[in-house]
C-alpha cells in the first residue's frame, strides 16, 4: 500500500490530514468532519477516510419543501391575448413549500414567465390562482417516450388564505423525522 501524498495544484493530501466533507442534497447541507488515512495512487487516486461518527444537517432553503406528486393547472399570464391566457394548462406539482413549487408540464416555461397556479392539495381542498414567477427550469424529465418540462416558482403576494392552507398541507404531510 502506497500511503504517498497525493499533490495536484497546491492540494498536498497526506495521512493523518483533517478534512471536512460537504454535500448538498435537496435543499440541504451534510457536513461531517474526519481524517485521512492514507492515499493509494496506483491504479488511481483514492483517498481512504475515518469513517465519521458525527453528521450535521443544515437546511439552506428559506422553507422546507414538501416532495409530493399531485394535479395541477396553470394560466400562463405572459400569452399575448386574453383568450391565450385563458388556456388551463395541465402540469404535476412534484415539491411544494409556502414560498414555491416545483411543477411538471407538457408546457415549456421560460425564466421570468408569470403563470397562475393551482394545486389540488387533497379531494377536498386547493389552493388556487398562486401568482407565480419562474425562478429556475431544472434538467426536463423523461418518462417513456413523453418530456416533461419542470420549472422552479416562487409565489408572489400569496393570500393568508392560500398561506395557511400550504401550511398545514405541508406540515400535515411532512415525514417523521428520526
Amino acid at each position: 500500500m502506497d500511503s504517498a501524498a497525493v499533490i495536484s495544484e497546491g492540494l498536498n493530501v497526506v495521512p493523518d490530514t483533517a478534512t471536512v466533507i460537504r454535500l448538498i442534497n435537496k435543499g440541504y447541507v451534510l457536513s461531517c468532519s474526519t481524517t485521512v488515512v492514507s492515499v493509494l495512487k496506483q491504479p488511481i487516486n483514492v483517498i481512504v477516510l475515518e469513517f465519521p461518527t458525527r453528521y450535521e444537517r443544515m437546511q439552506i432553503r428559506k422553507h422546507p419543501r414538501l416532495e409530493i406528486c399531485l394535479p395541477a393547472l396553470f394560466n400562463d399570464l405572459n400569452a399575448p391575448t386574453p383568450e391565450a391566457k385563458n388556456i388551463r394548462h395541465k402540469a404535476t406539482a412534484v415539491d411544494i413549500s409556502i414560498s414555491g413549487a416545483l411543477v411538471a408540464s407538457k408546457q415549456k416555461l421560460a425564466v421570468s414567465q408569470r403563470i397562475a397556479l393551482s394545486i389540488k392539495l387533497s379531494s377536498m381542498d386547493k389552493v388556487t390562482n398562486l401568482i407565480s414567477i419562474v425562478k429556475n427550469l431544472p434538467e426536463d424529465k423523461r418518462v417513456g417516450n413523453e418530456t416533461y418540462y419542470m420549472a422552479g416558482v416562487e409565489f408572489q403576494n400569496l393570500s393568508e388564505e392560500s398561506k395557511e392552507k400550504l401550511m398545514k398541507f405541508i406540515e400535515a404531510n411532512r415525514p417523521f423525522k428520526t
